[in-house]
């Protein structure tokens, strides 16, 4: 009876699920390689799914409240390049980088301003801007890649608080930021009163072309960041920067917990969602498993994961 009452438990909530599958992959691990099991590589795994962690955060606003952003990848280029061409040509550090954040701001809310006012599915119009974005970004570069030239290294390689890398620390203060939003905000209410049902939040009051137009924008924001510390890490960029990074992100959202249909999810969920596909590279790589098989791997444990959670959510109806 006790067995029942646990197995109810781990699958009526999807971050129990998640939790007990990153125990039972360390554990695994640890067993076939000792090294897995310590604070260095336990800091490394997080490194190094910081940056798709920060821009999947943005996504948990945009699923939640029942949208999609499938141009994030082509934003992280953009403002990447955009950043790295200023730095080149000889600008300020500071405001070059600013103008890139500024710029990933501005393309979050002009994707929500059109999805909003034209009623047009977020999917198209989010795959559209997608060839934009990165369109804009072949133009300005060439195709080239630009060099910062050694230049603004500390957010992505350094360390503020001991060995603590700078962009965990910047993951770290996202998801708080993000938990307290959807936690404890009115406009995370609205969000999930959106996501939930539109015309039910829309009937009770709720401003629902306000609310979208906010998601998306905090979504750039969040992006924008994203591209900063990736950009300081790699010290060069390319139109292809972000490439991928949209379907990365939106997996680990979907991993946390959060239906394709929007109105629910947690903070927590995505971050272990991004802690699982990171955990799954690094088992992964340390076991010598080939790079063809990982894809393999990541799809079928990514599709095990999102089962879990519609099993979950049938039970609880």
């Amino acid at each position: 009876m006790k067995v029942n009452k646990v197995f109810k438990l781990i699958f009526s909530d999807q971050i129990y699920f998640l939790t007990l599958l990153i125990a039972i992959m360390v554990l695994i691990a640890s067993i076939f390689n000792p090294a897995f099991f310590t604070i260095r590589n336990f800091l490394n795994v997080l490194n190094q799914v910081s940056v798709i962690g920060v821009v999947a955060a943005g996504a948990t606003l945009i699923m939640i409240s029942g949208n999609f952003d499938i141009s994030v990848g082509s934003i992280v280029g953009l403002s990447c390049t955009s950043a790295a061409l200023m730095i080149g040509n000889g600008n300020s550090v500071f405001w070059s980088i600013a103008f890139g954040f500024v710029l990933s701001v501005v393309c979050g809310l002009f994707n929500g301003v059109v999805i909003a006012k034209t009623r047009t599915p977020s999917f198209i119009i989010s795959m559209a801007m997608l060839s934009v974005y990165y369109g804009i970004s072949l133009i300005i570069t060439g195709g080239i890649t630009k060099s910062l030239g050694g230049k603004f290294f500390q957010l992505g390689r350094g360390t503020l608080i001991g060995t603590i890398p700078n962009p965990i620390l910047v993951l770290i203060i996202v998801y708080v930021f993000l938990h307290f939003v959807l936690t404890y905000t009115k406009l995370g209410r609205r969000i999930y009163a959106v996501g939930g049902n539109e015309e039910a939040a829309y009937l009770s009051g709720v401003n629902t072309d306000m609310t979208k137009i906010i998601v998306y924008g905090m979504n750039g924001m969040l992006v924008g960041l994203g591209a900063i510390v990736l950009l300081s890490r790699l010290g060069s960029a390319l139109p292809s920067t972000g490439s991928g990074m949209e379907l990365r992100a939106i997996a680990a959202v979907v991993i946390g917990g959060v239906p394709l249909t929007g109105g629910k999810g947690k903070a927590l969920g995505t971050l272990l969602g991004t802690i699982l596909l990171g955990l799954i590279s690094n088992v992964l790589n340390m076991l010598n498993i080939s790079a063809y098989y990982q894809e393999v791997v990541i799809g079928l444990i990514i599709t095990v994961a999102v089962i879990a959670g519609n099993i979950g959510n049938m039970k609880r109806k």
